[in-house]
Formats: C-alpha cells, sequence, structure tokens
C-alpha cells in the first residue's frame, strides 16, 4: 500500500514517455496500481543532462590569463585600424576600418591567444592527457603570453596601411593591447604557481 505524498505530481500513462523520463533522470512509481498512474519523482542522485564548469579549478593566474584571452579574441572583431576619407567642400565621403583580423601581426596574436585560452580549458576540464613539455605547462603559458603581447604592441606600433594610406589607430588595438598585457600579467603569476601541485581533471 502506498502511502499519500502530498508533493506535486505529475501523472503520465504513456508507456514511452515512461521509459524517456526514467531515462533522463526521473523515476517512476505507481499511486494506483487499478488505474494503472504513474507518480513522477526527480531522481536525486542521477543529474546526466548538467555539467558544470567550476571556475575555483582555475588559478588567480589562470582566471586572469584566460579572462584577458577571451576579451582579446572578443574585441579583435571591433576596429581596429581605420580611415575616414574626405573631400573639401563635400566632407566626409566615406571610410575604411579593419578588425584585429585584417594585420599579420595581430591575426598571429589573436591565434596564439585563442591557442592558450583553449588548451587551458582541455587541461583544467576535461580528461584530455596533454603531451609533456621539455619545461612545464606554466612556464608555456607565460612565454606564450609574452609572445601574444609582443605581437598585438608591435602592431600597435608599427600600425598598417591599406593602398599605401596609413591607417589611424581604433579603440580595438587599444583593448587588444590592454588584455594582451594582461594575459603576460596572469602567465607571470601561474609560472610562479608551480609549488602548488594541479589537482586531475573530473570527467563530466
Amino acid at each position: 500500500m502506498w502511502q499519500r505524498d502530498r508533493r506535486p505530481m505529475l501523472r503520465c500513462d504513456d508507456f514511452l514517455a515512461r521509459r524517456v523520463l526514467v531515462h533522463y533522470g526521473l523515476f517512476v512509481r505507481p499511486v494506483r496500481a487499478d488505474l494503472g498512474a504513474w507518480q513522477l519523482r526527480p531522481a536525486v542522485s542521477r543529474r546526466p543532462l548538467e555539467a558544470e564548469v567550476d571556475l575555483k579549478k582555475l588559478s588567480q593566474g589562470e582566471q586572469i590569463m584566460g579572462g584577458a584571452g577571451i576579451v582579446l579574441f572578443i574585441f579583435s572583431f571591433f576596429k581596429w585600424f581605420g580611415k575616414d576619407f574626405s573631400v573639401k567642400g563635400f566632407g566626409s565621403v566615406g571610410s575604411y576600418s579593419q578588425s584585429g583580423w585584417g594585420s599579420f601581426l595581430s591575426l598571429l596574436g589573436v591565434l596564439l591567444a585563442l591557442v592558450i585560452v583553449v588548451v587551458l580549458v582541455l587541461q583544467k576540464f576535461t580528461t584530455v592527457k596533454l603531451p609533456d613539455l621539455p619545461i612545464s605547462w606554466n612556464q608555456a603559458y607565460f612565454f606564450a603570453s609574452i609572445a601574444v603581447a609582443a605581437l598585438i604592441i608591435l602592431q600597435l606600433l608599427v600600425g598598417t596601411s591599406k593602398g599605401g594610406v596609413d591607417l589611424d589607430r581604433k579603440f580595438g588595438v587599444y583593448i587588444g593591447a590592454i588584455a594582451a598585457l594582461a594575459m603576460v600579467a596572469g602567465g607571470f603569476l601561474q609560472s610562479k604557481d608551480t609549488a602548488k601541485p594541479t589537482a586531475p581533471p573530473t570527467s563530466f
């Protein structure tokens, strides 16, 4: 004999629907066998569809480096260089602009920053085993972030041109340079964090 449960319940008389609900973490039990009704309860221990990314797995240096890399990637699609064209007596007749993907040095810098972020995610949030390097991965992150900053800042200094016309620097290139320097700061903090052992990643 089943005890009455005062919690909200759903009723399902369809066999296939019951099987689907059981598969995705709900279990069923009969309420009244003579009516063939079923009571659905959320399973406490099963959460197959839920995957959490715990940022506490990242050290302070990794958080700064990864966050700055994401900022650099986002702002790489903004205007980095451009030029407004005008004719005397007619005013502005057009403009041209390009993002961080339009110049060689900044393109390399953005791609390298993206690689750093992807490798960091694989190392911390998946069970992928990364190959051993001649140096530690913390040092590799630091040197790679230095390379990113060097490429972005060099692009800022040398600028770029289009059709022999020098383009003006836009706000995107300055944000990119700041983000690249922040990656270096995060990589430096992470390179000093060698005494702390890295916990093995938890699979989903």
